[in-house]
């Protein structure tokens, strides 16, 4: 007898499996976009020095990562660009604001993320911390901007030896890549941009010790 009613049960039940990881992928793509979302506005009040604003962001950015890292431990087939995008996201963001609350960027077991986004997302918080030493240079804060441009050089020294299948860590050589470009081109301009300010400062130094000296003259001829 044909068996033909068994394969038609096995393939509904299939059905219904792949139906459900389905909704599952859906969510899992609404929860890593609201993530990046979170991250993005999270990094633009870290730079307004909105910082209150910026960690509540955090937080919710956080929730949406643990919810994902569930789903994923659960079905790791449901792994991809955007979930790897939103974890990366969270990474950069997180790390920038410890960068200007604590000068430190967090360990992976502190974030709870995969191991690959965690890689990425330092690669590209590089160009944030280039963002923030040009920010910190229009404050005239000299020594904060260079520590930040020797942290991002740092950064690229710990980076620049990772070699992997882009099939294992996409674009993380062009990142890599574009890591260096970014700190010669921000070296180059906290250099010059710091004996412009340091001149500038010695030429007002001088001009006020020259005004004092012709007040001085003036009080003693009169």
């Amino acid at each position: 007898m044909s068996n033909i009613d068994e394969i038609a049960e096995e393939v509904r039940k299939i059905a219904e499996n792949l139906n459900e990881k389905i909704q599952l992928r859906e969510n899992l793509m609404l929860t890593s976009r609201e993530a990046i979302r979170l991250c993005g506005e999270a990094i633009s009040a870290i730079h307004r020095r909105e910082l209150k604003t910026a960690e509540l962001k955090l937080k919710e950015a956080k929730n949406s990562i643990n919810i994902i890292i569930k789903a994923v431990e659960e079905h790791p087939e449901l792994i991809g660009g955007t979930v790897i995008t939103a974890m990366q996201e969270y990474v950069e963001a997180k790390s920038l604001y410890e960068l200007v609350t604590k000068k430190r960027i967090p360990l992976i077991n502190e974030l709870n993320v995969l191991d690959r986004a965690y890689i990425l997302g330092l690669a590209d918080l590089i160009g944030e911390m280039r963002r923030e030493a040009i920010e910190l240079l229009k404050a005239e804060k000299l020594e904060d901007s260079e520590y930040m441009v020797e942290l991002m050089e740092r950064l690229h020294e710990i980076l620049q030896p990772l070699e992997y299948p882009r099939s294992l860590v996409p674009e993380l050589r062009s990142k890599i890549d574009i890591m260096r470009r970014l700190i010669e081109d921000t070296r180059r301009i906290v250099v010059d941009a710091i004996i412009s300010i340091k001149l500038r400062r010695a030429l007002e130094q001088h001009a006020k010790k020259h005004q004092k000296l012709k007040t001085a003259i003036i009080k003693q001829l009169s």
